[in-house]
């Protein structure tokens, strides 16, 4: 199943990091989220319940790694047909155009640079307690597209042009790109997760009810 069409609105927090405020539309995300769920191998059942839990990264495939990896065509951007490279084409083209009236880098990365791989991770935080330690990639030569999927997240990014951090709801189809180099330093991490925050559309997923899913795809480019 194909990612629908929506309209979003393009906030650049820094040259380096780009906020997309609702890419992916509802029936998007429930796609995205069962596809998910149609490739993840974590063996829930096996694992005791921490008083306080903590954010758990998905295992894929049979051989229980914690990233699906795509191929990567020599004439397009992304080669490999599938919703995840669908949402990094459709994201890409939407950062590029903006890139030419904005002080964001990225547009010139992606129109630039040849792509050599392309993968996916996820994790999975529980409301309230969900958090990820705030702190910077150290990827050189690459981007993260990073959406979230069910309950609304408190996201914080920080990057060098910004006089103070941000913290923001990162929402159910909401996408931030960002240079995940340790030269662009972008600081960013999860402070918390809202309760009964899931969107309508997805409460049939009934995981998502009190989890936030970060959805992770990591674009490296060849090294000049």
């Amino acid at each position: 199943m194909a990612l629908s069409e929506t309209t979003c609105n393009v906030d650049v927090l820094d040259p380096a990091c780009i906020l997309l405020r609702g890419l992916l539309s509802p029936p998007s995300q429930a796609s995205l989220f069962s596809f998910i769920e149609h490739n993840d191998r974590t063996p829930w059942s096996d694992l005791p319940r921490p008083m306080v839990p903590s954010p758990k990264t998905l295992l894929f495939g049979d051989d229980l790694q914690p990233v699906l990896r795509y191929k990567v065509g020599e004439e397009s951007l992304i080669g490999e047909e599938s919703l995840v490279s669908e949402m990094v084409r459709r994201a890409s083209e939407i950062v590029i155009q903006n890139s030419r009236s904005t002080s964001s880098t990225l547009g010139d990365q992606l129109s630039a640079k040849m792509c050599k791989s392309l993968s996916m991770a996820a994790i999975r935080y529980e409301a309230p307690d969900g958090r990820f330690p705030p702190h910077v990639d150290h990827c050189a030569d690459s981007l993260v597209f990073l959406t979230s999927i069910g309950c609304t997240a408190r996201f914080m990014v920080k990057g060098p042009s910004m006089a103070e951090k941000l913290t923001f709801d990162f929402r159910s189809g909401d996408l931030l790109v960002f240079d995940a180099s340790t030269e662009a330093n972008i600081l960013h991490g999860v402070t918390g997760v809202e309760e009964g925050s899931c969107p309508v559309s997805l409460e049939g997923f009934s995981v998502l009810r009190w989890h936030r899913y970060g959805v992770q795809v990591r674009l490296t480019f060849e090294s000049p």
